[in-house]
């Protein structure tokens, strides 16, 4: 539903129009993920600033980055983690639809920021003036003057920590990332949208997309095809993938499947 309630939308939601992630959010700040129902295809979200929640449609072909990857997935969020969001609007609504999200450690990383650490115990540690508890089974031994990254979620008046990393560490968490989003789509494919003469893999894909050449093999849901053109349409080379297949004669939702 939520699909055919986007192709409803102005151009500007169509997945081609994507140059880069993120590129079409008009409002964006930091806010606390509070659920996803996935079935709805809508997300409740809490300003961190001010507290506000809303309760906000997710655009199917929405950009994302976790874990210094793309893409991320919504349903791997935690309650009350810690994220950063991109809105575009749609009427009066503001905040209608979600377009990209990144995690902390992706957007602190990229603007070069990172927590320091003011004082540390077994169960957590002060930095930047905000105290944080570790999560059960979560623990690293931190001093004064440490630099880390963090994956944490507001519950109440604590601040819980999932996921903590130095700067040394930021490589082994994106390969994991990387490992985890190649086998999920391995398993679940790619999101894409059919049109008359061409697959647009949605431009969350971007990267696993990639590895379509002209040539590919590749399966398009239960339907084997050859790929006749393959060409990113964003920017920078992180939009949609527009595919030219044979023998394929689609419209509509469809899963991609890497040979």
């Amino acid at each position: 539903m939520i699909l055919l309630l986007a192709l409803m939308q102005p151009d500007a939601l169509h997945p081609a129009k994507f140059g880069s992630p993120g590129g079409i959010g008009e409002t964006r700040g930091w806010y606390y993920w509070r659920s996803y129902d996935a079935a709805g295809g809508t997300a409740e979200v809490e300003n961190e600033s001010n507290g506000e929640r809303h309760t906000v449609k997710v655009l199917p072909w929405g950009t994302s980055y976790r874990h210094l990857t793309y893409p991320g997935f919504h349903d791997e969020l935690l309650p009350g983690e810690r994220v950063n969001l991109f809105f575009s609007p749609e009427g009066g609504v503001k905040r209608a639809w979600l377009v990209h999200f990144q995690d902390e450690i992706g957007q602190m990383k990229g603007h070069g920021k990172i927590w320091r650490v003011e004082s540390a115990t077994a169960s957590g540690f002060r930095a930047d003036a905000l105290d944080f508890e570790y999560a059960p089974g979560v623990a690293k031994e931190l001093k004064p003057g440490d630099g880390v990254y963090l994956r944490w979620c507001k519950e109440g008046a604590r601040r819980v920590v999932h996921t903590v990393v130095d700067e040394a560490g930021l490589a082994a968490l994106k390969a994991a990332a990387e490992k985890r989003v190649a086998e999920r789509v391995a398993r679940d494919g790619m999101g894409a949208l059919a049109e008359e003469g061409r697959i647009l893999v949605f431009p969350g894909y971007w990267s696993p997309a990639r590895a379509i050449k002209p040539g590919t093999s590749i399966r398009v849901g239960e339907r084997p095809a050859k790929v006749v053109a393959a060409k990113n349409l964003g920017t920078y080379g992180s939009g949609a993938t527009e595919l030219k297949v044979e023998d394929v004669d689609l419209r509509g939702p469809v899963r991609v499947f890497l040979p």
